[in-house]
């Protein structure tokens, strides 16, 4: 009887994934031909320029769960920065 490995799940896991990497690495995809990389600053509108303040203040609103119906729920609940892939939403 012949036996076979069967690789862990998150090894196979990474091997898709890297399977998938060198198929998108290999041809420029539509999103990398129509889109353009995100300027270094955001630019600002004319008449209204970013200030430490109004920063400051965007921050304050992102976070505060006062904004929500309910109270409990701040844009930070849904899109958190420091999971990298904001909820999988825009």
């Amino acid at each position: 009887m012949q036996r076979y490995l069967i690789p862990a799940p998150m090894t196979a896991l990474r091997v898709v994934l890297s399977l998938c990497a060198m198929t998108v690495a290999s041809a420029p995809t539509a999103a990398q031909t129509t889109w353009q990389p995100l300027p270094e600053v955001a630019p600002s509108p004319a008449g209204n320029p970013t200030t430490p303040a109004k920063v400051e203040l965007g921050k304050m609103l992102y976070f505060d769960t006062r904004l929500s119906s309910s109270g409990n729920v701040s844009c930070f609940s849904c899109h958190n920065v420091n999971d990298l892939h904001l909820a999988g939403t825009p």
